[in-house]
């Protein structure tokens, strides 16, 4: 890619995908400068899950030029398994061992990096690797998910030499990554486990919205994610405090629509017959079923913001909404008019003293890629708001990696706002 234009078709998409965004974090091609933190817990759910499959694994291949390899979701090495010495002493040498991070951002293309980065199994053999380094080694990974709420606690990778690599390799990794998930479902409790298996029935034989609550965990289908806020989830919470009342009731949302819920508890499975917790299906209302009209939802005074407009408070209700449920927003008006002020006010109100990120696009004017490897590092935090400002003023080729950027983080819990000034002089 130094070198000039290539041929796009001889590189696999993932790839080239891959290789841009290692360009785009500034990865020495020729170093490698993966950062080091021995500080872990060598007790958690996921290294206590994954240790009997790595061993049966390292049984299994101590015969070969092989390494078993398990990280966190960021791609820091906990766990090392390897027999063969040569290899030892290579992976030693680039920093492929417990404590370093090889998370795309700092090594560049590699399967641990590019599997977390894509959020599933990636394969890279030999010179697909963006740092030469790398390149005398393969390596397939592939993601290991929580089970229950399908978001991602870290990676199992085999690496191999070049010349020995195998495309069968993929295969055992997720083998092996399924087997670490089935081992973390065991580890859980039995009522997070049947309040799973509910939900999962259910989910195939209904078309409505699904939630189910437990004491420590609420499941929700997109539907559902989609239809409910915090408010909506307290108020479910309470109407399960009565089972009576999930036979059949109506319950209004925040945002001032109307849902028929419907619920029954879910047992354990135990001889006493224990309550593991309740399943909900909720169907929205139209509004020609409502009995009562529907009053309208009362939009709360933000603190530094005035205005009473029904426009006005129309768009700070529809802000506030879009914050609770972590929807990426764009919000436009004219210079002035205090769209930041908006955005931290409703960020405050939403989720309090959380972080709020603000990255400026007037600033990318003095370099372009310092500014997205910022953006990105607080996107990569999954928490919090972030807000590009001034989007307007970002020039039409970063937009472009930006779009991309935004595309690898696009799970992210927190909520991202877009500020655009219209009719700008």
């Amino acid at each position: 890619m130094e070198g000039g234009p290539f041929a796009s078709d001889e590189v696999r998409a993932p790839i080239l995908d891959s290789w841009q965004r290692s360009r785009f974090f500034g990865v020495d091609a020729d170093r490698i400068e993966a950062p080091y933190n021995a500080e872990f817990d060598p007790h958690s759910r996921l290294v206590t899950a994954a240790l009997p499959v790595l061993d049966r694994l390292a049984e299994a291949l101590q015969d070969t030029p092989m390494c078993l390899i398990l990280t966190d979701s960021r791609g820091r090495v906990r766990e090392r398994r390897i027999g063969d010495k040569a290899l030892h002493r290579h992976l030693d040498a680039i920093n492929l061992a417990p404590g370093f991070s090889y998370a795309e951002e700092f090594v560049g293309t590699n399967g641990i990096g590019t599997a977390a980065e894509n959020g599933r199994t990636a394969h890279v053999f030999g010179s697909e690797h963006f740092s030469e380094r790398l390149q005398r080694v393969s390596c397939a990974a592939a993601p290991i998910r929580n089970p229950v709420s399908g978001r991602m606690l870290g990676l199992i990778d085999l690496t191999s030499w070049q010349h020995t690599a195998s495309p069968l390799m993929v295969a055992l990794v997720r083998e092996a990554a399924a087997d670490i998930e089935e081992r973390l479902l065991d580890i859980g409790s039995e009522r997070e486990r049947a309040a799973l298996r509910a939900f999962l029935t259910s989910r195939r034989g209904s078309s409505r919205a699904l939630v189910t609550f437990t004491d420590g965990l609420l499941l929700a289908d997109a539907a559902a994610t989609d239809m409910l806020g915090p408010d909506d989830h307290r108020r479910l919470r309470e109407l399960v405090a009565d089972p009576e009342g999930l036979r059949a009731h109506r319950m209004l949302l925040a945002d001032g629509r109307t849902v028929q819920v419907r619920g029954r508890p879910v047992e354990d499975g135990s001889a006493d017959g224990g309550g593991a917790g309740f399943l909900i299906e909720l169907r929205l209302v139209p509004e020609a079923e409502e009995t009562v009209p529907r009053a309208p939802a009362r939009v709360p005074r933000l603190a530094g913001v005035a205005g009473s407009s029904p426009v006005f408070q129309s768009a700070v209700g529809q802000l506030i909404q879009q914050c609770r449920q972590g929807r990426w927003t764009l919000v436009a008006g004219e210079a002035g008019t205090g769209k930041l002020t908006l955005a931290r006010a409703a960020h405050r109100h939403v989720v309090g003293a959380a972080p709020f990120h603000v990255h400026d696009a007037a600033d990318a004017r003095a370099g372009t890629a310092r500014w997205l490897q910022d953006v990105y590092r607080a996107l990569a935090e999954d928490a919090g708001t972030v807000v590009l400002r001034h989007l307007d003023l970002l020039p039409a080729r970063a937009t472009a990696q930006l779009h991309n950027l935004l595309g690898t983080t696009a799970g992210r819990s927190g909520w991202v706002a877009a500020l655009v000034t219209l009719d700008r002089a």
